[in-house]
């Protein structure tokens, strides 16, 4: 019951307060002796006064008359139930005490936000509505105390199990989010952000080890490089530890980072990658030595478990493939045997009798534009399956572990062997001279990840130290594998060289270019002059899209000329099945795509030729190529990837990118004609 709708029943109250007045006792004296004395305990008069006693406070302190003292003596009793809130709180069990000294990073990746939420509306409900009324002093109408149900928040499991990537709905295409996911509203969080910050400002002042926000906020700041001036100011206010307390956290998390880094490389199931990052250490005051020697060079690398099973049993096979490398002097006088491109492509040949995968993928591309793109379609979102996986990767979480950056210029042979024997060093790995905290890595492999520069350096360094006797020192561990992100990249660029970068495939009306300045038509001079990946990736995707629903369009006219459905929209509305518009799209690969005989078309006389339609088939050969790899890479299927790397190896060499085109065969030449099966 609300307390203000209240009414008092119609009973006799003057005959009680003359008998008070006969009896000479006032009001306050008998409720004293009510609640004091014990003889009084079982009284139903008490038990009446304590059941009401909300309503008899709330009467009272509403009264105009009631004084400013009495007012203030409320608040000191109140005062001390919000102080007793807050020193639950702040004792170690309650799970919020941080020792800097002993920071992990478990403590970084484990925090919640909204366990914290939780946890304070558990313990400290009444000081959670008094903020809420404070901070919103000008709109609350009713107390939250009094409805406990308003209070309660989902608890951090069930919260976590709702939540999802909203970076990955929209790299897949879906911009909704879903209702289960939004637990609570966008201005309530904001607001238990800041009644979070202020309950943690009252713990850190009460007990100094309940920190846990204020040191989570200190590292963060600390690792985006915030001005020491701002940490102190923040510091002052009671929202961050400390600049000592900062680097104490920081040195032991790097201490712990380090017995991670030691942990995991010595298991010998680790993969390592590394690269260059440049920074410009701008000084502050000119001096007159190195003016111009600001930019420093420097090389990160990171460490990754092998998974799906990799035993040690499979990495130990260095011995194997140093017998068969080329780069071994004993086989320096060996000749023929050596795998090519040919046994590469008769490798990956398909079956007779067998549909061809690439047609199955485009046909699969085809339908998906349609029903995707095309409204009155909408009742077959869902339908469509998928492709068939050929060889994929089971999914996995991957923990990535990060290495301590190097001051290593790994632009140079010499920088790359100091920073392969660093991240080794930095693994607990070594040669077999090794003392008794390093692992003997002589008889594994490592497989180290990076760009074909970093794969053309780490060539050169093991061509170099060939002669080498023991295995530690001609680096036979190392086993390079490719960055296949930087392989896609090598296809936008490939692309970029055949149909835009000659300034005669600009001048056709069917050209790319000229699809460019419809859909970027203020960008037709950048996409010209250069290559950029991200922007260039999404110009073959939507102009691909775009010629295929034209060529839904003619094949309509072409397949079922009694229907005359000048638009797709028109199609859409007669209601097509699945499997009535898989025979088309099949029928529309099989003419348009991938029988289409371009060398036999050159080779007519001009006049029997249509170079335009020769072009326009070729542009959709190369991007359905270009829509399989990067299908491949984002589905991690593992043989389609390497089938449609035995295609773009021509297409390399062709656009000039001889480095990627040799390097991509060497590679799977390796791959299934050197490496032993498990490794593989």
């Amino acid at each position: 019951m609300d307390i203000s709708d209240y009414v008092l029943p119609e009973k006799d109250y003057e005959a009680i307060f003359q008998v008070l007045e006969d009896t000479n006792v006032s009001i306050v004296e008998l409720i004293t002796a009510l609640l004091t004395e014990k003889r009084f305990k079982n009284r139903s008069a008490l038990t009446d006064l304590l059941g009401n006693a909300g309503t008899i406070i709330t009467k009272l302190l509403g009264h105009h008359r009631v004084s400013e003292a009495a007012r203030d003596q409320t608040c000191a009793v109140v005062e001390r139930i919000y102080a007793s809130e807050i020193e639950g709180l702040v004792k170690a069990n309650a799970g919020w005490h941080f020792s800097a000294r002993q920071a992990a990073s478990d403590d970084i990746e484990d925090f919640v936000w909204d366990e914290m939420v939780h946890s304070f509306v558990l313990h400290a409900p009444r000081l959670w509505s008094l903020l809420d009324g404070l901070l919103l002093a000008r709109k609350r109408k009713s107390s939250l105390i009094l409805d406990r149900d308003a209070m309660l928040v989902d608890t951090p499991v069930a919260h976590l199990e709702n939540e999802q990537d909203v970076d990955e709905m929209v790299l897949e295409g879906n911009h909704s989010l879903p209702e289960q996911s939004v637990t609570v509203p966008r201005k309530q969080k904001f607001l238990n952000i800041k009644k979070v910050v202020i309950v943690s400002i009252m713990m850190q002042s009460t007990n100094q080890k309940a920190n846990t926000l204020q040191s989570i906020l200190g590292i963060f700041l600390h690792s985006t490089g915030t001005p020491q001036r701002v940490i102190n100011a923040f510091a002052h206010m009671g929202i961050c530890i400390t600049q000592t307390t900062i680097q104490a956290a920081v040195g032991s998390l790097s201490d712990n980072a380090s017995d991670g880094i030691c942990e995991l490389g010595q298991t010998l199931l680790a993969a390592y990658a590394y690269d260059n990052f440049d920074i410009d250490l701008k000084q502050s005051v000119p001096v007159l030595e190195k003016l111009n020697q600001t930019l420093k060079h420097m090389t990160s690398g990171l460490l990754f478990p092998l998974l799906h099973g990799a035993t040690k049993e499979d990495m130990a096979c260095s011995e194997y493939l140093w017998r068969k490398s080329h780069i071994n002097p004993a086989n320096s006088r060996k000749t023929g045997g050596t795998k090519t491109y040919c046994d590469l492509v008769q490798l990956f040949a398909p079956v007779d009798g067998t549909a061809s995968i690439n047609d199955d993928f485009n046909t699969w591309i085809f339908l998906r534009d349609l029903i995707k793109n095309i409204e009155g379609f909408e009742y077959l979102h869902g339908e469509l399956e998928n492709p068939d996986l050929l060889e994929a990767i089971p999914v996995a979480k991957t923990n990535i572990v990060p290495a301590y950056a190097m001051d290593i210029n790994n632009s140079t042979i010499d920088g790359n062997m100091q920073a392969v024997e660093r991240l080794m060093a930095q693994g607990g790995v070594g040669g077999s001279d090794c003392n008794g905290d390093t692992v003997d890595l002589s008889k594994h492999v490592v497989i180290i990840h990076g760009d074909l520069g970093t794969g053309k350096c780490i060539k050169s360094m093991m061509h170099e130290r060939s002669l080498e006797y023991r295995p530690w020192e001609h680096f036979q561990f190392i086993k390079f594998c490719p960055g296949f992100f930087h392989v896609k990249m090598a296809c936008i660029d490939a692309l970029w060289r055949i149909f835009i970068k000659p300034y005669p495939a600009r001048q056709d009306e069917t050209s790319l270019i000229k699809d460019v300045g419809v859909i970027r038509a203020k960008q037709t001079g950048s996409v010209i002059s250069k290559c950029e990946f991200r922007r260039m990736h999404q110009i073959v995707q939507n102009v691909g899209t775009a010629r295929r629903l034209d060529i839904w369009r003619i094949a309509l006219q072409k397949f079922l000329p009694s229907e005359s459905f000048t638009t797709l929209e028109d199609f859409a509305k007669s209601k097509p099945k699945l499997d009535d518009l898989k025979l088309i799209a099949k029928e529309i690969v099989h003419q348009f795509v991938s029988n289409y005989d371009i060398c036999g078309a050159r080779e007519r006389p001009e006049e029997e030729r249509d170079q335009q339609f020769e072009n326009a088939i070729l542009m959709q050969q190369y991007f359905l190529l270009y829509e399989e790899f990067t299908y491949a890479l984002n589905h991690g299927d593992i043989l389609r990837l390497e089938r449609a790397l035995i295609l773009w190896i021509p297409l390399f060499k062709g656009a000039g990118k001889h480095m990627y085109a040799s390097a991509m065969e060497e590679f799977l030449v390796d791959t299934h004609f050197v490496c032993p099966e498990r490794l593989r």
